[in-house]
This record gives C-alpha cells, sequence and structure tokens, in this order.
C-alpha cells in the first residue's frame, strides 16, 4: 500500500505542516507495510534546507523530517519549486532528494491513499 502527502505552504505559516508531518510519522509507526512519501512543493521546500530554522516554534520540522527519512519514509522536493527559490541541491537535508512534475504525477497515481 502507498500513500503520499503533499505540502505546499511554508513550515512555519500554521500547523498544517507540523500536524501533516506527524500523521506521516505515525502512519510509518503503526502500518509497516505503508510506502509513504511526503512531496514538498512551493514555499514547503523551505523545510527540506538544511539551513532552515523557524523562529518562535516549540517544534523543529527539518528534525521531523530527518526523523520521519530514518524511519524510511521518502521525501520528495519539487526541482521547480527549488530552483525558483534559488536553492541547490546541495542544501538539502540528507535523504531529501530533488524530483520532478513526472516523478511527482507517478507518485499521485500510484497512491492508495492522498493527503493534500
Amino acid at each position: 500500500m502507498k500513500a503520499l502527502i503533499i505540502l505546499r505552504d511554508a513550515p512555519h505559516r500554521g500547523k498544517h505542516f507540523y500536524n501533516a508531518t506527524r500523521l506521516a510519522q505515525e502512519l510509518l509507526r503503526r502500518t509497516p507495510n505503508l510506502s509513504i512519501s511526503v512531496c514538498l512543493t512551493a514555499n514547503a521546500v523551505l523545510a527540506a534546507t538544511a539551513q532552515y530554522k523557524a523562529r518562535g516554534q516549540r517544534y523543529d520540522i527539518r528534525d521531523m523530517l530527518k526523523h520521519f527519512i530514518v524511519r524510511k519514509g521518502q521525501v520528495l522536493v519539487s526541482g521547480r519549486s527549488l530552483d525558483a527559490r534559488g536553492i541547490a541541491n546541495s542544501e538539502l537535508i540528507d535523504g531529501a532528494r530533488r524530483s520532478s512534475e513526472e516523478e511527482l504525477a507517478a507518485a499521485t497515481s500510484e497512491a492508495d491513499i492522498l493527503f493534500q
């Protein structure tokens, strides 16, 4: 079974990003046979950069993504969104990887569960 979570909003704007990341971690913990991917587009790509740090937050989204990756979650980062923000592949956290629109389309069509 495959699940895909697509995030677009900046990680420090509201609780959507935080809650989606928590959900992804919990799904991995409870459902060992689930393959889950988080796709970051638009301003959400900022969370996957090594230098990202939101001020005033009680949690570290970047650390949450790293923990998700360690537990075998996949983090796909939109190449177009990276380019639009001048972010190089070398600036991504370990385990997060640049992806294409074709890869996102394939992940979407293959997903049994889709969260946005």
